[in-house]
């Protein structure tokens, strides 16, 4: 794997409804069994243009969901995880699924038992619901369950086989012979993103509010130039990109992918 190449550049979150189930439910064992899984709803077919990379920005509802997630306290996330567990949605939509609910919990307080062990059980039934997308081509959509996923467990090999899955179907791959990478930058606050492809040619230029999000599929050197660095996540085929953050100089440029 390559590592990204960075290089210093100039200087430059109504409450949400909470679950009519409590937290102790999970504790006394209401996660479904590995024989029954949720059940998934269907959605409809949306076939994804793949011969050029993708850009998917939060819509304003997704954003402000997620903007007030970051303010509604711990019981209440655990609330509204469990609420969207039992309705099955694990990783989707955008800002009402269980994983995103607990990952939020996680956040806050890393040894929160409840959100570890559910996020576990519930794994292999989110991957389900990652092949169901897939199955019906909604290729960006997959890309993103599989960044959300790859947060809860990124060493599980069941999300290389869903990659793998994901670039058979999109038919991910180019005359050039580089393998097609997923490049996923998410803005915690706001900040100022350009992405170009290994040609030199402006992929995606724009200001990024708190909670927007792109996910680009993409051949070849991809470099990045971060406005804001701070505020700033990156995810590299479903891994977390660790940066030099608290920089004085909150521009940053890096490169992905340089080894095709």
């Amino acid at each position: 794997m390559d590592h990204p190449i960075i290089t210093a550049g100039i200087p430059d979150r109504r409450l949400l409804g909470t679950a009519l189930a409590v937290v102790a439910c999970m504790l006394a064992g209401c996660v479904p069994s590995q024989s029954a899984p949720p059940m998934i709803a269907e959605q409809p077919v949306r076939v994804a243009v793949v011969s050029a990379p993708v850009a998917t920005q939060a819509s304003p509802r997704t954003r402000s969901a997620n903007a007030r997630m970051q303010v509604v306290a711990v019981p209440e996330l655990l609330d509204a995880a469990l609420a969207a567990y039992k309705q099955g949605h694990l990783v989707a939509p955008a800002a009402d699924n269980s994983t995103a609910y607990y990952l939020e919990v996680l956040r806050r307080d890393p040894q929160n038992r409840v959100a570890r062990e559910a996020l576990q059980e519930s794994f292999p039934f989110a991957a389900r619901q990652v092949e169901h997308t897939i199955a019906q081509n909604d290729f960006d959509e997959a890309a993103r369950e599989i960044a959300l996923l790859a947060r809860t467990d990124p060493t599980n090999y069941t999300l290389t086989l869903l990659r793998d899955k994901l670039a058979d179907a999109s038919g991910a791959s180019n005359p050039a012979g580089h393998a097609m990478h997923v490049l996923t930058l998410r803005a915690s606050t706001q900040s100022w993103i350009e992405v170009r492809d290994a040609h030199g040619r402006v992929l995606d230029s724009r200001v990024l509010r708190a909670g927007d999000f792109r996910t680009y599929r993409v051949a070849g050197a991809t470099r990045v130039t971060l406005g804001n660095a701070n505020g700033i996540e990156v995810m590299r085929d479903g891994q977390d990109v660790p940066l030099a953050t608290n920089r004085k100089d909150q521009v940053m440029r890096l490169t992905f992918f340089a080894q095709g």
